[in-house]
């Protein structure tokens, strides 16, 4: 029997030793796989960080320009006194066709006045929403919404 049990340790000792091999070899695909995950997850934080920063940015400008465009029509309204022809600033070049930003002023019964749109499917805007909007609550601040086809 003596004789046996280190013939056995010594048929063991090879899966044994195999056993233990996998077992590091598995923790440290295992540690570095987190690690690895770490890394990606961090990544991509800071590429969400640098892209939000990047739209508030062109965000903000595209807000200041439709703001210095407000405060021009203002003026040029007051200046002419209501006779602001946007047809004739659009023909001017001072709102671009490929623009994604248009132009129209109705009157206070919602009659439309000028546009950078073609006038010839425009007549009133009286029943929209976001013209209600300004002649129920006249409190100066600028309601907006998403253009559609027909103004």
């Amino acid at each position: 029997m003596k004789k046996r049990l280190p013939k056995v340790l010594s048929i063991l000792a090879w899966p044994i030793g195999c056993l233990l091999l996998a077992i590091v070899m598995w923790w440290l695909l295992l540690t570095r796989l987190n690690d690895r995950e770490a890394e990606i997850g961090k990544s991509a934080l800071q590429d969400a960080s640098v892209q939000s920063k990047l739209y508030a940015e062109q965000l903000a400008r595209a807000v200041s320009q439709i703001d210095q465009i407000i405060l021009h029509l203002k003026y040029y309204w007051n200046y002419t006194d209501g006779h602001l022809s946007v047809e004739d600033q659009q023909r001017q070049g001072l709102y671009p066709t490929s623009s994604l930003l248009y132009v129209t002023i109705a009157d206070r019964d919602g009659q439309l006045v000028t546009s950078s749109l073609s006038m010839q499917n425009l007549t009133s805007i009286a029943n929209r929403d976001y013209f209600l909007n300004h002649k129920n609550h006249a409190h100066g601040s600028l309601h907006t919404v998403r253009s559609s086809s027909a103004c």
